[in-house]
């Protein structure tokens, strides 16, 4: 009897039993179960909490003004009921009716305006709406950046004409008054300033000092500037007309020294005839005398009433012969 060998058994496969998680029920799952009765009161429950808020709102939101325009901002109880409105400057000082250069307008309970009208750009800032509730005595604020726009404007330092030499470098200011800031171009002969030639010298909340610099070479170069400013809101020109400055040269060495000698030879000759004068009975001063006053001399001699008188001022008969009597 052969005896063989002892098969193995094949191994049973184990299998793990693996638990797993009920699913949870989903909100819309939730809400079934809950009942419409139970939903419809919690949906009351949200909407009257959202609307026991006290909340103001200003009407537009966007506090854009453009310059030395009348802008109108409206202040309004969106939930709480009536309330005490105020508004506010950016330094938290309250506006009334009579302030400057901002005024509130008083409308309902409900609501109050503000209205101003800015002509200088610094005059924006942070506008507060601050509220005070009559039931709850609750207290809102709702608040509003006011910024000045401006379409740019040219200020010219003077009027439309600048003077400038041929040969010599000139140096030409301006003033834009644009917000936002604006692209600024400058042509001259057809050519557009770049680089050093053109640069904005002072900034301060929408004012720009703007500087030129141009050398012109020959009279052709006295012609104009064209200035453009444009931004979001439009664009400007002018035109600015070069006048040439003939610089005043003023008496030179030799002019002066030709009028000093001149003087010395009058004094000379002056000097010399009265010299003649007196020495020689002779000279200008002499011929003066003689022509001049002698003339005047002369005349002393003859009375008003046409009686000639001697030297010594008596009369004397002239008879027919001339002889005097």
């Amino acid at each position: 009897m052969v005896r063989g060998k002892p098969q193995k058994q094949p191994e049973r496969t184990r299998f793990r039993r693996l638990g797993t998680r009920p699913k949870e029920p989903s909100s819309s799952t939730r809400l079934h179960k809950m009942g419409p009765g139970r939903v419809f009161i919690l949906i009351f429950l949200a909407e009257t909490a959202r609307c026991s808020r006290e909340d103001l709102e200003i009407i537009p939101s966007t506090g854009d003004v453009e310059l030395g325009k009348k802008s109108y901002f409206l202040c309004k109880v969106r939930n709480g009921g009536e309330a005490t409105l105020t508004w506010l400057d950016p330094n938290d000082n309250e506006i009334d009716a009579d302030s400057e250069p901002y005024n509130e307008k008083a409308v309902d309970e409900l609501s109050k305006g503000l209205e101003m009208t800015l002509y200088d750009p610094n005059l924006g800032g942070i506008f507060t709406c601050a509220g005070q509730f009559d039931q709850s005595g609750a207290t809102a604020r709702a608040q509003i950046r006011i910024r000045v726009i401006v379409t740019p404007r040219i200020q010219l330092p003077m009027a439309e004409s600048s003077a400038t030499q041929i040969g010599n470098p000139t140096q030409y200011n301006f003033t834009i008054l644009a917000n936002p800031s604006p692209s600024v171009t400058v042509s001259w002969k057809g050519k557009v300033f770049e680089g050093d030639d053109i640069k904005v010298v002072e900034e301060d909340q929408g004012t720009y000092m703007v500087s030129l610099q141009f050398m012109p070479t020959s009279q052709e170069d006295i012609s104009e500037l064209l200035i453009t400013a444009i931004n979001e809101l439009g664009n400007t020109t002018k035109k600015v007309t070069l006048k040439e400055d003939i610089p005043d040269k003023g008496l030179g060495t030799g002019s002066i020294l030709a009028i000093v000698l001149a003087v010395l030879l009058l004094l000379v000759l002056l000097v010399v005839d009265v010299s003649c004068y007196y020495r020689c009975q002779r000279g200008f001063l002499m011929y003066c005398r003689n022509n001049i006053l002698g003339k005047n001399s002369a005349r002393t001699g003859i009375e008003s009433n046409g009686k000639m008188l001697s030297k010594s001022g008596k009369n004397t008969v002239v008879n027919v012969s001339g002889i005097e009597a």
